[in-house]
């Protein structure tokens, strides 16, 4: 998978390329035992922009396509966001930065 060469595989792990992005970006992730999984991203307030996967995992590495649209299906404007990962007792956060 490109861009997550070199992670540790063992550990549950996430990030997002290409950061800074104007398109839209992969986020890339990796879940270390079989659990309910969710997958959201958030604005800078705190607010659900949209919800990229919520459901049962095994344990692997995944790549999942966030294309900056919102659920209502529009552009998300410029700015920062965060995509949270909740796998099990896993809970990691990355920043994202949309460009227009």
């Amino acid at each position: 998978m490109a861009g997550v060469e070199g992670l540790d595989l063992s550990r549950p792990w996430l990030t997002a390329y290409p950061n800074p992005t104007r398109l839209g970006l992969n986020i890339s992730y990796n879940i270390v035992s079989a659990a309910p999984t969710r997958l959201r991203v958030y604005d800078a307030s705190g607010k659900v922009v949209t919800n990229l996967w919520d459901a049962a995992r095994s344990r692997g590495q995944y790549v999942t396509r966030w294309n900056g649209l919102a659920a209502n299906g529009r552009q998300v404007p410029a700015g920062v966001y965060f995509v949270k990962l909740e796998s099990g007792d896993t809970r990691l956060t990355q920043k994202l930065i949309i460009q227009r």
